[in-house]
This record gives structure tokens, sequence and C-alpha cells, in this order.
């Protein structure tokens, strides 16, 4: 378990403590929250570990809601991401990087940690790289078959005009 908090004893007020809580609860981006940091930093010290992590665990939740996932759960020696189209994914890559440690089901990742050369955070970090390239690839294709869908609107209604106009 990662212990994630804002501590008693770095902000003592509990109505303070409160207020932070729900500021970095309300953050949308990393400059947000790297910004909502500082400013603890200068207002409180520097920050303690559970302050880092509560810090790490709001990047990942910022992340994980760009990319759409509902769920990021680390238990057990067992690192699961849901939902998200792995078709797109660069299956082959996480394979080399990951051996037989990864499972790819159809909108899910699982990744066993133990025996990893790398800690389980820098192992979601390259998921979450894949993730946002195989996205972009997805939000490309979208547009692609959008604009030709456009365009194909637009020659049938040309058609139309032409077929009328006669």
């Amino acid at each position: 378990p990662i212990s994630a908090l804002l501590p008693a004893d770095y902000i003592t007020d509990p109505a303070t403590r409160v207020r932070e809580y729900r500021r970095i609860a309300a953050v949308r981006a990393v400059s947000e929250l790297d910004d909502l940091l500082r400013e603890l930093t200068d207002r409180f010290g520097p920050l303690p570990d559970e302050v880092k992590a509560l810090g790490y665990l709001t990047t990942v939740k910022i992340q994980a809601v760009a990319l759409g996932l509902e769920a990021v759960t680390y238990r057990d020696n067992s690192l699961t991401v849901r939902p998200f189209p792995t078709g797109r994914l660069d299956q082959l890559a996480l394979h080399r990087r990951f051996k037989d440690a990864i499972f790819i089901g159809p909108t899910s990742l699982r990744l066993t940690t133990t025996n990893l050369k790398t800690t389980w955070e820098e192992a979601l970090e390259y998921i979450f790289t894949l993730m946002n390239d195989a996205k972009t690839k997805i939000e490309a294709t979208a547009q692609v078959g959008y604009a030709a869908t456009t365009a194909d609107d637009q020659r049938q209604r040309n058609q139309r005009q032409r077929i009328s106009s006669r």
C-alpha cells in the first residue's frame, strides 16, 4: 500500500488540510498539480514522502482520465489497467519489454510486477505512453473517417442537386 496523504504534522490545521485535499482532488492537469505542490512547499515546507505519493497518485489519475480509463489498480504485485481498446496498442513492444509478465485482454492489461527489472511506476509510465500513442492513432483514424464521411456526404448532396436541377 502507498501512504498518500497530507500528514497532520505537515498541515496542522484540519480545516486547511481538508481545503488542500479538495484543491488536489479538483486538479485536472499535471501543470496545475505542479503549481499546487510548489505552493504547498512555499507555505508548509518541503513535501513529506506521503505528500509526494499523493502527488504521484493524482498524476496517475489525471493521465488515466485523459486516456478514458476507469481503473488503474496495483494490488498483490499485479498492475491492472482497464478499459482500453488494446487492439491498437503496440502489443509486440509490451511483450518485448515485459515478456510473460503481461496479459493483454480485449479491453484490459494486467502486469505481474514480481521479477520485473523496473519499478511498477516505471512500468505504468511505459504502458501509459503506449496507450497515449494508440489513442492518438485512434483519434487520427476517426478524424480521417469523419473527413471521408463528410466528403462523401458533400458528393451525395452535389449529386442530388444536379439531379433535382435537371
